[in-house]
């Protein structure tokens, strides 16, 4: 558990569990969301229910790895920033008394088992040997015990060698994030919520279609018309037919005609929180705008 000022520090820096989704496999948070928080621009994760659990159960399972292992665990507080990388830091759990070995305590639900390989191995799900890789660097150590309680009531503990290819490509990826922190430049969208955050109004201009992009328009008009179980097919070539125009309206051909556009409009929604709090005969009182961009495609 990390204290306030810990909290803070972390806009200094890319912690151990930010790793993951610095160089873009969190399933959970996207660069662009890290980087909204990096740059003060959303609020961090506070946690929930399943966090604070793994929180109140990190100390029993600390304890019963260290009944596994035989080696003596202790608390860690200190801040850790890696040599020669001052953009990557942490904060570990605990570490092996007299031994340069990182310690990583986890909880997981009943259904995340599968993700697991058998105890004793080193088979852990990526985000996690991610975190673990960006903590060895951080520490100089070359390695890590992972302690993990999974559905509650099966414990698996997994040994960690430093793998230094794959911490020479954390650096770099990390390395190449940071940069998007201090340059003030928001990374490439991956989901269509990313893309939503960064061009949420448009500008009324219009953008020229190139080639590549009428592709993606055709191929797009096509599985808006089939199944459903094309979605995530469309949502990728949404993602990448929004990107390309930004925050612009109008997509033009090259016939100068207007092949699609992305405009933002308004409309009035009932809040019915308030409504039910007041009376149902002044619910105009309680309507309040709001506004989305809706992608046509012509």
């Amino acid at each position: 558990m990390i204290t306030e000022a810990q909290r803070q520090q972390r806009h200094q820096f890319i912690g151990g569990s930010d790793a993951a989704a610095a160089i873009g496999i969190n399933p959970y948070k996207t660069p662009l969301d890290l980087y909204f928080e990096k740059t003060g621009q959303a609020e961090p994760f506070e946690g929930n229910e399943r966090t604070y659990w793994g929180s109140v159960l990190e100390q029993p399972v600390a304890n019963r790895l260290s009944e596994e292992t035989g080696l003596k665990l202790r608390r860690h507080s200190q801040t850790l920033i890696a040599a020669n990388h001052p953009f990557m830091g942490c904060h570990l759990d605990f570490k092996v008394t007299g031994e340069p070995i990182v310690v990583e305590i986890k909880t997981g639900g009943f259904f995340t088992r599968k993700d697991w390989g058998s105890s004793g191995s080193d088979e852990i799900p990526d985000q996690y040997l991610t975190q673990v890789h960006h903590q060895m660097i951080c520490s100089g150590y070359d390695k890590a015990l992972v302690g993990v309680l999974l559905g509650g009531q099966e414990f698996r503990h997994y040994e960690i060698g430093l793998d230094k290819s794959l911490a020479q490509i954390l650096i770099e990826k990390e390395a190449d994030f940071w940069q998007h922190v201090t340059t003030r430049t928001p990374p490439p969208a991956t989901t269509l919520d990313d893309i939503a955050a960064l061009f949420p109004q448009d500008s009324g201009t219009s953008i020229e279609a190139t080639a590549d992009i009428l592709e993606i328009v055709d191929q797009l008009k096509a599985i808006k018309l089939e199944s459903v179980e094309q979605k995530g097919k469309a949502d990728a070539l949404e993602l990448a037919l929004k990107s390309f125009m930004a925050d612009h309206s109008t997509l033009i051909g090259v016939d100068g005609k207007p092949i699609a556009t992305w405009k933002t409009q308004a409309s009035n929604r009932i809040d019915t929180t308030a409504l039910k709090a007041d009376a149902p005969e002044i619910a105009a009182k309680f309507t309040k705008a709001s506004e989305s961009r809706v992608l046509r495609v012509k």
